[in-house]
């Protein structure tokens, strides 16, 4: 592991931890000895991360690293190598994040810092959702309610709001009959709730008065 056992400052890189004996004669033919150790540390393994790793639309989870094997410490980081120390400790929460995110984490033992584990979570994007009229205006004096429809692929539960004047609040089809001018808001889900999809659309319904007409 000596780039030159014969030269007075060779390079050395053992694998392992090595002492290393140094003699010198000089031209009296008089020699002297001494020693010296390199002490080579292991490496800590890269930890195992945990999590959540798909979201739609908008996510929030909490990523766990294994427990440090050396009893060193984690550090979690925005890139492979180098980057922006995020945390430290086992866990390291990523709260409402909109775009596919990787983080990595290692542990170090001083005075060594292991291999990085990457994690990635992942944002897909949630289908759109209609809905049919995409406005609607009446007279005041109108009794027939208007039909409004909202559709998406995946959807299954929908929420109307306000629900003056609205028949089915709780379903994706449901009729309006405001008597003022009304902005209506539905949010759907897939069922989901932790990691799925969900998306919202309004709707107005105009209620024009009546003229009044004054007769001389």
């Amino acid at each position: 592991s000596l780039t030159s056992s014969t030269i007075f400052n060779p390079v050395a890189s053992p694998s392992v931890t090595t002492t290393y004996t140094c003699t010198a004669t000089n031209s009296f033919g008089c020699s002297g000895s001494g020693t010296t150790t390199l002490t080579v540390n292991p490496l800590p393994p890269a930890p195992t991360i945990s999590g959540g790793n798909t979201f739609c639309g908008v996510g929030t989870t909490t990523l766990t690293s294994s427990s440090p094997v050396m009893g060193g410490t984690i550090n979690w980081y925005s890139a492979p190598t180098g980057g922006t120390l995020l945390a430290t400790g086992l866990t390291y929460s990523l709260n409402n994040i909109t775009t596919t995110t990787t983080v990595y984490a290692e542990e170090t033992a001083s005075p060594c810092s292991g291999p990085r584990s990457s994690y990635t979570v992942t944002i897909t994007t949630p289908p759109a959702m209609t809905v049919t009229p995409s406005s609607a205006s009446y007279c005041s004096s109108n009794t027939n309610p208007v039909t409004l429809l909202a559709a998406g692929t995946g959807y299954i539960n929908f929420s109307w709001s306000p629900t003056t004047g609205l028949s089915s609040p709780s379903s994706a089809s449901t009729t309006a009959l405001p008597t003022v001018t009304t902005t209506y808001t539905v949010l759907a889900n897939d069922g989901n709730l932790v990691s799925g999809c969900a998306a919202t659309q309004t709707v107005v319904i105009t209620v024009n008065p009546i003229p009044a007409v004054s007769v001389a």
